[in-house]
């Protein structure tokens, strides 16, 4: 069986495990270090809550994530699509803030997004965190792109403020050259630094735009330009939440603007997450009914060049499918669409056997033609030989890949009897 690789979602594939793995914000880091330090000595802080703050994709959460695995922290996470009303916070966060756990560990509370939290429940919704900053027993980190949002004066009254930098292009280059390393996928250097200038110091969209490029087999700068024909602003996680959320036509179809690529690719993202957060099957049926007309809408544009009919395949994808919900969605995670992992593997064993016929083609001076439709499967029946296969192996000098692929084949190839 192939590698499955490149199959996950390398933001999480990838995803530091210590603190001192995160990409940059040193002084950031060190200053919440210190803050949370206070707070494992059992005494707290004068400012018992941080607000961490920065542009999108530089490690805000994931600096509270990976400090709550490091020090065995029982870690509560919100984010403020969680938060409908007060309750979720007197109901959940204030008994967890004030009661020990059972595990006798110490806790953390995460709290995402609060810049977030708007309409007409913000002030009961604010004022509640801010009631949970005064009651609570353990630290609390709270995360924000946008820290001087005029509706958070009382939470930056009583937390302690912590910015996060974008990072550098030179930093972001270091690490996606570390994971191509890791993934033993080739790359051209000018590649990886158009990723890196493109993604605007957001390293989780850097790492998106390259494992979207790697689907092709390798980084290269032909690549890199067909699989981001545009400038990044939000990562496909926040805009597949924008349009699930959204509760009028502007802001679920504004969500599109913000997508970096093809409106295609979106649908696909849709279509595999839609399921997790809907609920109600009236619901599910009716997104979905709608993500069909978009899809007729869409195949109708292409064929008939009647470029008008992309405007009705871009409100079905968007307002059609936030407007099919009758009740707020569930929270789940968002997973990476089935058929895109098809594809990489798809692509993969291509160039696996493209690799394989091509060294045949050499090695017996034949063509690549001939290579591919004679003596490919020869191989494959000779290799059913541990032998035969034993010395193959070692002569070609193929890695485990093409060793597991060619397996794999011989291994299902059935030859009957005449």
């Amino acid at each position: 069986m192939l590698s499955e690789s490149r199959s996950q979602l390398w933001i999480i594939k990838h995803k530091p495990r210590r603190i001192e793995d995160i990409v940059g914000n040193e002084e950031a880091k060190e200053e919440y270090l210190e803050w949370l330090n206070i707070w494992l000595k059992g005494k707290p802080p004068i400012k018992k809550a941080v607000l961490i703050y920065g542009p999108p994709g530089i490690g805000k959460t994931l600096l509270v994530e990976v400090s709550a695995i490091q020090y065995n922290l029982e870690l509560l996470e919100l984010n403020a699509g969680d938060l409908e009303g007060s309750e979720t916070i007197r109901k959940i966060a204030l008994p967890f803030s004030s009661e020990e756990s059972l595990e006798r560990r110490k806790k953390l509370i995460l709290i995402d997004e609060i810049d977030s939290i708007e309409g007409s429940k913000a002030p009961t919704i604010l004022k509640s965190i801010s009631d949970l900053i005064d009651q609570t027993k353990y630290p609390i980190a709270l995360i924000a792109n946008d820290a001087w949002n005029p509706e958070l004066w009382q939470i930056r009254n009583k937390a302690l403020m912590i910015e996060m930098k974008k990072l550098s292009s030179k930093q972001i280059i270091s690490y996606l050259e570390k994971i191509c390393k890791i993934e033993n996928i080739s790359y051209e250097f000018d590649a990886l630094k158009i990723i890196a200038e493109r993604a605007s110091g957001d390293m989780r969209s850097a790492i998106i735009d390259l494992q979207i490029a790697s689907i092709f087999g390798k980084i290269g700068l032909k690549e890199v330009n067909i699989a981001g024909a545009k400038d990044r602003q939000t990562d496909v996680f926040s805009v597949i939440r924008h349009i699930i959320y959204a509760t009028t036509v502007s802001s679920a179809r504004k969500a599109v603007d913000e997508y970096a690529y093809d409106p295609e690719t979106l649908m696909l993202w849709i279509e595999e997450n839609i399921h997790k957060f809907y609920t109600k099957y009236e619901d599910l049926e009716l997104a979905y009914s709608r993500l069909a007309k978009a899809d007729y809408y869409r195949t109708l544009a292409n064929k008939k060049r009647m470029w008008r009919f992309l405007l009705y395949f871009l409100e079905m994808m968007t307002a059609g499918v936030a407007l099919s919900k009758s009740t707020k969605p569930t929270y789940s995670k968002i997973e990476f669409p089935e058929i895109l992992r098809l594809m990489s593997r798809q692509r993969k064993a291509n160039d696996l056997r493209s690799i394989i016929i091509s060294e045949i083609a050499k090695k017996c001076h034949m063509s690549m033609r001939k290579a591919n439709t004679e003596m490919f499967w020869f191989l494959l029946l000779m290799l059913k030989n541990e032998e035969f296969k034993s010395k193959i192996y070692k002569k070609m000098g193929w890695n485990e890949d093409i060793q597991s692929y060619l397996n794999n084949l011989s291994q299902n190839l059935h030859i009957k009897a005449s």
